[in-house]
């Protein structure tokens, strides 16, 4: 666990090549110990550094490893938002809007405000895809809302992105 934590600092000071070399050490340390709680969040904060650096293909196989049966429920919702990431970033809004209905309504609740406003902004991002710019800026204000001014720069980018999708003029602006 010092292992998945060091590289989860390095994530956060934006250090990601350093970071995934530590989360794959930690996550043979999981597996050796046989942490399949561990061993889930690790892969999912893998997949998420796999999303951003664009390989879909990769962040999906991390994923699909996942034991959800062995996650505690601020797991099971970062990897929900992994998947609403993954979907959205591979333009499957309608998948994702799908997942969200059948799925996300019921893990939101339960979550700490940061993970809650991700989720939000995420979800804003599949709606505005389906074109239904009401949901969308209803999640976003839910997000603002979540986020209470902890994350302006991943608001902000939401916000962008939804106006984007809408085909609003002011998109660019807003990036």
């Amino acid at each position: 666990e010092v292992v998945a934590f060091r590289a989860t600092s390095y994530l956060q000071n934006g250090k990601f090549v350093k970071s995934y070399a530590l989360f794959e050490r930690a996550l043979l340390a999981s597996r050796k110990e046989s942490d399949i709680q561990a061993e889930g969040r690790i892969l999912i904060a893998m997949a998420q550094i796999r999303i951003q650096s664009l390989e879909y293909e990769f962040a999906s196989q991390l994923v699909s490893q996942v034991r959800e049966s062995a996650l505690d429920s601020n797991a099971m919702t970062a990897l929900l938002l992994t998947r609403l990431s993954l979907l959205n970033a591979q333009e499957k809004y309608g998948d994702a809007v799908n997942l969200w209905e059948k799925r996300g309504k019921y893990l939101v609740d339960e979550a700490p405000d940061l993970l809650q406003g991700s989720l939000q902004c995420e979800v804003a991002i599949a709606y505005a895809g389906m074109n239904n710019k009401k949901q969308a800026e209803a999640k976003l204000d839910l997000a603002d809302d979540s986020f209470s001014d902890d994350a302006p720069g991943k608001l902000d980018f939401a916000r962008a992105r939804v106006s984007q999708l809408l085909g609003e003029n002011n998109a660019d602006s807003l990036y």
